[in-house]
């Protein structure tokens, strides 16, 4: 009953002959008529998000029974077993990674990159704070006389200024511990 008088109040407040009245009706909207409105939207609005709330709790329902359906479906979970990784030569073992530090080279970015391409390899990324610990510690082993070098990292952001990301396509954590800021 409510919908069908505040679509007449509506109906009442905009209804003009002429194309050119319209400005002057809607300049002059009664109270009544702009109230009127009001409370339409707003039960258009109620009506959608129960609708809205409706639409996801069948979603919920749908995923439920589909997880559960999953579970019932595969095995039960096996003991996982862990292999050492083993690192082809020129690699070694850092962490959980195969790195190689190549101390005798002088290369850009670019070349550093096409370097470890042809090892069959990238060049390193790490998107935790232990894998950067095991990477820094890799480095420190291989280079005990505490030599400058320039050391690249699998790190972009020549397809948008400023935009950091990994050689994966993934973007490079920021932030302390890892990056510190260098403005010069």
């Amino acid at each position: 009953m409510r919908v069908l008088v505040a679509m007449t109040a509506v109906m009442a407040c905009v209804r003009v002959s002429e194309p050119h009245e319209m400005d002057t009706v809607l300049t002059k909207l009664h109270e009544n008529c702009t109230g009127s409105l009001v409370e339409l939207l707003l039960l258009q609005q109620d009506i959608r998000m129960s609708q809205l709330v409706d639409q996801q709790k069948e979603l919920v329902n749908t995923v439920s029974s589909i997880a559960q359906m999953l579970r019932e479906a595969l095995p039960a979970k096996q003991p996982t077993r862990t292999y050492p990784i083993q690192c082809v030569s020129p690699f070694s073992r850092a962490g959980k990674s195969c790195l190689l530090l190549a101390l005798g080279q002088r290369l850009d970015w670019a070349n550093a990159r096409q370097y470890c391409v042809v090892l069959g390899g990238d060049l390193a990324s790490f998107h935790d704070l232990t894998t950067y610990v095991d990477y820094v510690n890799f480095i420190n082993s291989i280079n005990t006389e505490r030599a400058t070098a320039d050391i690249w990292i699998g790190g972009r952001d020549e397809d948008s200024e400023g935009l950091w990301l990994w050689v994966t396509g993934e973007p490079m954590p920021k932030g302390a511990p890892i990056w510190g800021s260098y403005d010069g």
